[in-house]
C-alpha cells in the first residue's frame, strides 16, 4: 500500500488517532491531516521504529507521574540529608534541637521508606527479571531490601547511591519507567495482548509491541493489493484482519462468543492499523488526578488536537474535573473562538480495579455560558461553605449545576438557609443572570437595577439597626420569611412582607419591587439581591462604586 488512512470515529478510536499522531510526529513519519482524516506514507511508516516510538511516547506522557520517577527525584535530599546540620552548643538550645533532630531523622527514614518501597513494586519486579533475560544485571532489588531493614543512616545513603547508579544503566530506567506506566495507565484501557499478557510479562516492552502491534502492521504497509475483507473502521479491503477484544469494557472476544453472541456472523473484523491505532489510545488521554479524560470534537484533527492540547495533566484534582475542564478551555488565558465549538464530548476513564468509562456531553450553548460567566467563576474558584458537618465547595456545585443545565436557585437558597453570607453569593446570582443569555445591554441594565435593589437592602439593613439593636433579630425573621416565600415562589406573600417591611419604616416600596410580581424567576432573583443586601452579604470587594451604579440604574 502507497498510503494507509484512518479517519476520526468514536471518542475512544479519537484518543487512538491522537497518540498515533504523537508517535508519527516524534519519528517524522510523513503523512497528512485533512480535516477529519489521517492519511500516512506506507514507506515511511515502515522506516520507523514504531515500538521504541511508542515506548518514547509514554514514557515522555507518564513517566513523571510514575512513582519510582518521585523516588528519583526524592533521592536527592536524602542523600543531602545531615543528622548534625543546624546544632548549637548553646544549652538552652540543646531540647529543642534534639527534638528537631528527632524529627528530621525520622522524616529520612520515611523517606528511605518510599525509596526502597517504590522499587519493590511487583512491576518494578517483573522490569527486573526482564533486564535480566536481556543480560542487563542489577542488584536493584537487593539494595532495596537491604534499605528497607537498614538502621544506619550512612550505609542507608550508600545503598541509595547504588540503587541510582544501577538506573543509569542503559535500558533500565526506561525499562522500570515502562513497566510502571503499563500497569498504571495502559491497562486502563487495554489489556491481555502484547506485554499485558499474563504469559508475556517477562517479554522485552519493545518486543511484545512488535509482535501483538507492529508487525501485523507493517505486513499491511508492505501489502500490494487489497483483500477480500472489509475492516469495520476504516473499511479498507484487507484479509488479515484481527479483533478489537483487548479493548477493556469494549471489546468482544468473537471466538468466545461466536455462536451466541454473533449468530454466526462475524462482521467487526478490524484491521491492522485500527488496531494499533486503538493501541495508542493511552497516549491520547491526559491525567486528571487518577484518572484518564480525553476531549472529543469530531469536527477536525487538528481542533481535536488543539483543545487537548489545552487540558493540562493534574495529578491533584482529586476528581473534581469539570473545573479543571472548564477553566483550561474557557476560564484560562487562552480562548476558544466561537467557530471551534461545537459539541463536546469528554470520556473519562475511571482508575480503580472496577474502572469505568463515563462521558459528559458539553453543548455550544453551556460552553457560551461558560464564557459569559468567565469572570464569576474565576472569582468564586476555591470558596468554600460549611453548612452544618457538610463542607460544600462552592465553585464545583456551581460547575456541576451548569453542566447539567439546572438553576443555581437551590444552591443559592442553601447558603442563605445556612446563613452564609460569603462574596461568592452575589456571584452566584449574577451567574444565574447570565446563564438565560438575554442581550448583552438588556442583560447590563438589568443587573444595574439589581445592584439598586442590593443596595436598598443594604440601607433597609441600616435605617433597621441604628436606632435599636434589638430590631437585628426581628430583621432576620423578616428575612427568612421572605426566602421561604421565593423557595415557594409565592409573589403574593413575597409582596405583602416587603409592604409590611417599608411600612414599619414609614416609607413606601420602591415602584421597582413590582417587576417581581411578574414572574417566578424575577421575584428570585429581585428577593435575592434585596436579601444579600438586607443581610450584609457583599457583592462585590469594592462596595463602594455599587452606590453609584444603582443611583444610574434608579435613575
Amino acid at each position: 500500500m502507497k498510503e494507509l488512512r484512518v479517519k476520526l470515529d468514536t471518542a475512544l478510536f479519537n484518543a487512538g488517532v491522537l497518540g498515533f499522531k504523537k508517535i508519527l510526529d516524534a519519528g517524522n513519519i510523513n503523512y497528512r491531516t485533512d480535516g477529519d482524516e489521517l492519511t500516512v506514507d506506507a514507506q515511511s511508516l515502515l522506516e520507523a521504529d514504531l515500538a521504541e516510538l511508542y515506548i518514547d511516547a509514554a514514557i515522555e506522557k507518564f513517566g513523571k507521574t510514575t512513582r519510582i520517577y518521585k523516588s528519583i527525584e526524592a533521592a536527592g535530599g536524602l542523600l543531602g540529608y545531615n543528622v548534625a546540620e543546624g546544632l548549637s552548643e548553646l544549652p538552652e538550645k540543646a531540647k529543642e534541637e534534639a527534638d528537631e533532630t528527632v524529627k528530621r531523622e525520622k522524616e529520612f527514614w520515611g523517606g528511605c521508606k518510599n525509596f526502597c518501597e517504590s522499587f519493590l513494586q511487583a512491576s518494578i519486579k517483573t522490569g527486573l527479571r526482564t533486564l535480566e533475560k536481556q543480560n542487563v544485571h542489577t542488584d536493584i532489588a537487593a539494595n532495596a531490601e537491604a534499605l528497607k531493614k537498614e538502621k544506619n543512616i550512612d550505609v542507608a545513603k550508600e545503598l541509595i547511591q547504588k540503587i541510582l547508579r544501577d538506573f543509569e544503566k542503559p535500558k533500565v530506567a526506561q525499562t522500570l519507567y515502562m513497566k510502571a506506566i503499563i500497569y498504571t495507565k495502559i491497562n486502563m484501557i487495554w489489556s491481555g495482548v502484547a506485554f499485558l499478557n499474563v504469559n508475556r510479562s517477562d517479554v522485552p516492552a519493545k518486543i511484545a509491541l512488535e509482535e501483538s502491534f507492529v508487525e501485523p502492521l507493517y505486513e499491511m504497509a508492505r501489502s500490494a493489493s487489497d483483500g477480500k475483507k472489509t475492516c469495520a473502521c476504516c473499511n479498507v479491503k484487507y484479509n488479515k484482519m484481527g479483533t478489537l477484544s483487548f479493548l477493556n469494557d469494549i471489546g468482544i472476544d468473537s471466538n468466545r462468543k461466536k455462536s451466541a453472541f454473533w449468530n454466526m456472523q462475524f462482521d467487526l473484523a478490524t484491521c491492522p492499523l485500527c488496531i494499533f491505532v486503538y493501541a495508542c489510545a493511552p497516549l491520547g488521554f491526559k491525567q486528571l488526578g487518577q484518572d484518564l479524560i480525553f476531549i472529543n470534537q469530531n469536527k477536525s484533527i487538528e481542533d481535536m488536537d488543539s483543545g487537548n492540547a489545552k487540558l493540562e495533566s493534574d495529578e491533584n484534582i482529586n476528581g473534581n474535573y469539570r473545573y479543571k475542564l472548564i477553566n483550561d478551555l474557557v476560564l484560562s488565558e487562552i480562548e476558544i473562538k466561537e467557530s471551534e465549538i461545537s459539541n463536546l464530548e469528554v470520556l473519562i476513564r475511571h482508575s480503580g480495579d472496577k474502572g469505568y468509562y463515563s462521558l459528559d456531553v458539553i453543548d455550544k450553548r453551556t460552553i457560551k455560558i461558560f464564557k459569559r460567566c468567565k469572570e464569576e467563576l474565576k472569582a468564586i474558584k476555591y470558596s468554600k461553605a460549611k453548612i452544618g458537618e457538610e463542607y460544600v465547595d462552592i465553585a464545583w456545585a456551581t460547575i456541576g449545576c451548569l453542566f447539567s443545565k439546572q438553576a443555581l436557585w437551590g444552591l443559592i437558597l442553601k447558603l442563605l438557609k445556612a446563613e452564609y453570607n460569603g462574596y461568592p453569593l452575589w456571584r452566584l446570582l449574577m451567574i444565574q443572570v447570565k446563564r438565560k443569555e438575554i442581550n448583552k445591554m438588556d442583560e447590563e441594565n438589568y443587573i444595574k437595577k439589581l445592584r439598586w435593589i442590593y443596595y436598598e437592602g443594604k440601607k433597609i439593613n441600616q435605617e433597621y439597626n441604628k436606632d435599636d439593636s434589638k430590631n437585628e433579630n426581628k430583621l432576620r425573621g423578616t428575612l427568612l420569611k421572605m426566602q421561604n416565600a421565593i423557595r415557594l415562589e409565592d409573589r403574593h406573600t413575597f409582596f405583602d412582607i416587603l409592604l409590611r417591611l417599608y411600612n414599619g419604616m414609614n416609607r413606601s416600596v420602591p415602584d421597582i419591587f413590582l417587576d417581581a410580581m411578574s414572574n417566578d424567576e424575577i421575584l428570585k432573583e429581585i428577593g435575592i439581591a434585596f436579601i444579600l443586601g438586607a443581610t450584609g452579604t457583599p457583592n462585590d470587594k469594592e462596595d463602594k462604586n455599587v452606590a453609584g451604579e444603582s443611583e444610574s440604574a434608579a435613575e
